[in-house]
């Protein structure tokens, strides 16, 4: 897939959805997208699985980011986590961007909309956009780029034309980390000013909870041991999900000098157990990667003094209303945070990371398989069958998904991709 000489069709497969329910879609023959001068046609290399679909399977025209868009009307593809290789470029962007150059595309888009604004309810009013909602996806062989991911800088270029798909697709939940961890801020006192100096991330020497032992938990474990707290603390339900880190990030954590314990979640332990494990019966730094009410009002029981509590896993509509102690935030000085998504500059630190080596996102994958596979895989996250990620090359054909039993890498997608094409 590296020739620089592309015949573009007239037709593409893509992964369609014109109702609510994931029951209801289609894997489509559809047109590929005429490009004008201010656009740039891309093929989609790879697309990995994300879960923020579905909420949007779910939710419909009344998600955020589709603000009354009518998918009966006006369907949408899907797919939000993806790999790019530029093939057709308008008149008024040769020379920014090659054909055949390798690229990714930052969902989260910090845009009003330019294009369909009759499409949406109150367009006037819109400052995020995204794609794999009502700017095409990543699920499908080609993928229009518009103006609006164009003017927000969200197709960024790589460091390195050598990264492999998967790993350029897997760029973007690891942007959601590094966008989350940057919302914790601790203020250090300036020892001679007394002058409160905030920090930025998580508390180097301190200790991070982390709720959650699923890919974006794993992934928050990860990048914090860069942080280089003392102690980590991972609390979950599923014990197996234990071995997972304990085997690709144990020896890591412990070269930096730093504990990392996985511990099942027990409500009425919780804080006695962190004492046994630290030293102290509150950590630095909270991160709920669950998205489970319940589970947010236990983890911040964990909040003390100067803590930052991170609602990471978005709620459920409906459920979202949780109780918490405001005696902590008023006495504990603690702080309450959350994110959603990462930036385009988010994206690019994160495909840093990965280019030089200092993340190897391989060992998340689990499942590889084609376009037509992608249904069944987001069946399988939705029913919580899968512990790790699921990818989809839209080029290929395969006869049934192959499971990664260690770790994908850019050599077995290569011979993936000369097997398959």
């Amino acid at each position: 897939m590296k020739s620089n000489k592309f015949e573009i069709p007239k037709k593409m497969k893509a992964v369609v959805m014109s109702k609510t329910g994931l029951e209801n879609l289609k894997v489509e023959e559809v047109d590929v997208p005429q490009i004008n001068k201010n656009q740039i046609l891309v093929r989609v290399d790879a697309c990995t699985i994300c879960p923020s679909t579905l909420k949007l399977l779910i939710q419909g025209s009344e998600h955020t980011f589709l603000n009354g868009w009518d998918i009966s009307k006006y369907p949408i593809i899907l797919g939000d986590e993806g790999a790019v290789t530029a093939v057709k470029i308008g008149e008024n962007l040769k020379g920014k961007y090659k054909v055949g150059e390798k690229l990714s595309v930052n969902p989260a888009v910090d845009h009003e909309p330019v294009n369909y604004r009759e499409r949406y309810r109150a367009p006037e009013l819109m400052k995020k956009l995204a794609v794999g909602y009502t700017l095409g996806g990543h699920l499908a062989e080609y993928l229009l780029v518009r103006e609006e991911v164009l003017e927000a800088n969200c197709l960024i270029k790589l460091l390195s034309q050598e990264m492999g798909y998967y790993e350029i697709s897997l760029g973007e939940p690891l942007s959601c980390v590094v966008s989350s961890q940057d919302h914790h801020l601790h203020f250090v006192i300036e020892p001679r000013a007394g002058e409160r100096v905030p920090k930025k991330g998580l508390l180097k020497g301190g200790v991070t909870a982390v709720f959650g032992a699923g890919v974006m938990g794993r992934l928050h474990v990860e990048l914090a041991i860069t942080y280089r707290p003392r102690k980590i603390v991972v609390f979950d339900i599923d014990p197996e999900k234990f071995q997972w880190i304990e085997k690709y990030l144990g020896k890591r954590a412990k070269k930096e000098g730093i504990d990392i314990h996985c511990e099942l979640t027990d409500k009425e332990k919780i804080q006695e157990t962190l004492y046994k494990l630290t030293g102290q019966d509150y950590a630095d730094d909270i991160i709920d990667a669950t998205g489970i009410a319940g589970v947010q009002e236990m983890a911040f029981r964990l909040a003390g003094k100067g803590s930052v509590f991170n609602s990471f896993g978005g709620l459920k509509s409906g459920e979202s209303v949780v109780g918490v102690d405001m005696r902590k935030v008023h006495y504990d000085e603690s702080i309450i945070t959350g994110s959603s998504g990462g930036n385009w500059a988010d994206m690019r630190r994160s495909l840093e990371l990965v280019s030089r080596g200092s993340f190897r996102l391989g060992k998340y994958i689990r499942l590889v398989g084609d376009l037509d596979d992608a249904i069944e895989f987001l069946n399988l996250v939705n029913q919580r069958k899968i512990d790790g990620k699921a990818i989809v090359y839209p080029h290929t054909k395969v006869d049934k998904p192959v499971n990664v039993e260690d770790e994908w890498t850019r050599q077995k997608e290569i011979e993936f991709l000369n097997n398959h094409l």
